[in-house]
């Protein structure tokens, strides 16, 4: 079976075995070494590269008698630890004979280099091996390059100190952490292994002989659908759609689920309550004739998800279960109720356990079922693929938006808009995550920067600065507040985040005041190191575009780190209210326009100052055709969204959906029955809501 509540979309999977990938040309021939070098062993039996597939099974394998490159691994990530203590690409030379060498002077030559990278301080004893890091990071020592191997395929020669080549190999597509080694040592057979051996012997060879073939084989997976619950079946098969049959190509499993098989070009498993979580299934896959041709890795990946509603259902193991559905899963556990004050957590992500601190985020989110959270990693910083360490992060609820897209979508925006411009702005990062509180499922999560000093630090930006965050619609860089009264303070509507004295407002006060008390020519003639009028600029347009409601006066933070002339940056926050609903969840047209002059005193200069009006829809017009504000931009984008998160938005809708339907705050505030949606009705709500938000822009704002 499959979902219980839907059908799963439908991806297809091709795998590529062969040189087909790289423009079609065929795998370069591992060559044994030239010249001076002594010819293989006769008792191989191996020939000029004929046509024969298999052989003898009781033959012995073709070896050489001098250096070899003898094993190396292609984006080695958790299989082998380097001498750091983390992961780095890795190769293994080989010394066949019975004196040992010294490899001062011999090089290394990765994919058609000009010059090759020269070893020293090196040697490999008689029989043994040496295993050289290619990390790019050659200052770390003699066993390190300034270079690194390519999962997608290269090729690697070794060289004397005459320049004489003694090995070349070249690889086709690799999968991680899976090594292609010499088997046994020395030997031209080629197999790829889970279970790599750097510095020490290969696994025997079955002694097959075997030549060159420039045939291909494009594998084709029948796995339509990857997503999975745990107890479920999977089966799927491999069938070739290049010019090599399928009894032409020699197909293994080189990792697999100890509860599967392979046979008949079919792969099978039936999953049980522990096996929840990503699995690649890795096949090894060449030409049966070219044995001594570095096989190709082609991967199969589906995703088992916990299932608590089996008879012997088992709680997820957190340093294990680190995917649900191709989102990283996050594992929250105290043993204890919290609320707004931080307790002590284990947080759990992709393997690691972290002593963190959790707390409930957001006020709005206090009242939520499914709330907000502040994950807080004071001791161990979260490691984040892709991002730099981080001492917070924070996980913001879905629950206000059964679109599940909103929040990321503005974030998303904002980067892209930095991006289009090519300027430095706060720009917080996201993702998806799946979270799990005290070992059960709790939802899907939009997980995120949080704004502080570490994080404009890790941007690009000044340590040691004021960080204020605008809590209030006081915060409207007017003399008045929200309600028409004179303010009490130049600061009110605002609260100190972080800072030497967090009592001391001094550079937001004169910053408000300058604003408030100036017109509007001055504002934007003057603006200079106070703050980026385009940042202004295009921040007025991100919310009068999306009609983020909540998000044009409060809800932003500033960050200053020059008090003696102020330059304060921004990045807006918080876009539950956006695109179609407020923070209600209730309906706002997609013709409905407010300027949010009166949130901002410098959105109303730009409005009011011609030069700049004219600025800021000339920025609009360019964004509009090719950037962030593009439907092929809006539309592009949330398609990748959903091509994520739809399962996963399903079983959270599942979980969560009826207390959506029942929670007070939305149920008093609906327009109609006409308003409730479920998950697919409010994703189609979205996307009619935005195309006409684009058509009335283009009314109103043509291009030329």
């Amino acid at each position: 079976m499959r979902s219980p509540w839907a059908t799963l979309p439908i991806v297809s999977l091709i795998m590529v075995a062969s040189a087909a990938c790289r423009g079609g040309t065929p795998p370069t021939t591992t060559t044994p070494p030239p010249g001076d070098t002594a010819a293989p062993d006769d008792s191989g039996g191996g020939d000029d590269g004929g046509d024969e597939g298999g052989g003898d099974d009781s033959a012995e394998p073709e070896v050489y008698e001098d250096l070899v490159i003898n094993e190396l691994m292609a984006g080695n990530r958790f299989a082998v630890a380097d001498p750091l203590g983390g992961s780095a690409d890795w190769l293994e030379i080989f010394n066949p004979g019975d004196e040992d060498v010294d490899l001062d002077g011999w090089g290394l030559l990765v994919d058609g280099a000009d010059d090759p990278y020269l070893l020293e301080d090196l040697t490999v004893g008689a029989g043994a091996h040496v295993v050289i890091w290619a990390d790019d990071a050659s200052g770390l020592g003699p066993d390190h390059t300034d270079f690194t191997l390519e999962l997608a395929g290269g090729e690697l020669s070794l060289l004397a100190p005459d320049e004489t080549v003694k090995d070349t190999v070249s690889w086709p597509v690799q999968a991680t952490d899976i090594s292609a080694a010499r088997a046994p040592d020395g030997a031209a057979h080629w197999s790829l292994t889970a279970s790599p051996t750097p510095g020490s012997a290969n696994a025997e060879g079955d002694g097959r002989e075997g030549g060159t073939s420039d045939g291909t084989c494009a594998l084709d997976s029948d796995l339509d659908d990857p997503y999975f619950w745990e107890g479920e079946s999977i089966e799927f098969g491999l069938s070739c759609t290049a010019d090599l049959s399928e009894e032409e190509v020699e197909l293994e499993v080189v990792l697999a689920p100890d509860s599967s098989a392979f046979a008949d070009q079919r792969f099978t498993m039936e999953s049980g309550p522990s096996d929840g979580g990503r699995v690649d299934v890795i096949f090894s896959a060449r030409p049966a004739d070219a044995l001594d041709q570095i096989p190709e890795a082609a991967t199969v990946t589906f995703w088992l998800a916990d299932n608590p509603d089996l008879t012997d259902a088992v709680d997820p193991v957190p340093t294990e279960y680190t995917e649900e559905w191709g989102l990283p899963v996050i594992h929250i556990e105290t043993g204890v109720d919290f609320s707004q004050t931080y307790v002590d957590a284990t947080i759990t992500h992709m393997g690691t356990a972290y002593d963190a601190e959790v707390k409930v985020r957001g006020a709005s989110s206090v009242s939520y079922p499914k709330q907000s959270y502040t994950l807080d990693f004071d001791d161990e910083e979260l490691k984040i693929e892709g991002w730099d360490s981080r001492e917070h992060i924070v996980l913001t609820s879905t629950f206000d938006d059964n679109s599940y897209v909103r929040q990321k979508l503005v974030f998303d925006m904002w980067q892209a808009m930095a991006e289009y411009w090519g300027t430095l702005r706060l720009t917080p990062r996201t993702f998806f995550a799946v979270v799990y509180l005290e070992g059960a499922y709790h939802g899907l999560y939009i997980a995120t920067d949080h704004v502080d000093e570490e994080f404009a630090v890790a941007l690009g930006f000044d340590s040691g600065g004021n960080l204020y965050k605008s809590v209030s619609h006081d915060a409207n860089f007017y003399n008045t507040d929200a309600n028409g009264y004179v303010k009490s303070s130049w600061h009110d509507g605002y609260e100190k985040k972080e800072g030497d004295d967090l009592d001391d407002f001094d550079d937001l006060d004169e910053w408000v005041e300058w604003v408030a008390t100036n017109d509007a020519e001055t504002i934007v003639d003057e603006a200079g190191r106070r703050f980026s009028l385009t940042e202004f600029m295009d921040w007025f347009l991100l919310v009068h575009f999306t009609e983020c409601q909540d998000s044009a006066g409060k809800n932003a933070y500033f960050y200053n780190v020059d008090e003696g002339a102020p330059a304060f940056r921004l990045t807006p926050w918080d876009f539950n209210a956006a695109f179609g609903q407020n923070w209600y969840t209730r309906r706002v047209d997609s013709d409905y326009l407010q300027t949010y002059e009166w949130h901002n005193r410098i959105f109303w200069a730009i409005a009011n100052v011609e030069s700049a009006d004219t600025e800021r829809w000339e920025r609009y017009a360019a964004m509009r055709t090719d950037g962030p504000l593009s439907p092929e931009w809006l539309k592009g984008t949330i398609d990748a969204y959903y091509d994520d998160i739809h399962p996963s938005a399903e079983r959270d809708w599942a979980k969560w959906g009826d207390q959506y339907y029942s929670f007070s705050r939305w149920a008093s505030t609906r327009n109609s029955d006409a308003d409730w949606t479920d998950y697919e009705g409010e994703r189609a709500y979205l996307d009619t809501w935005i195309d006409e938000r684009i058509t009335l822009f283009d009314e109103d704002h043509p291009l030329e």
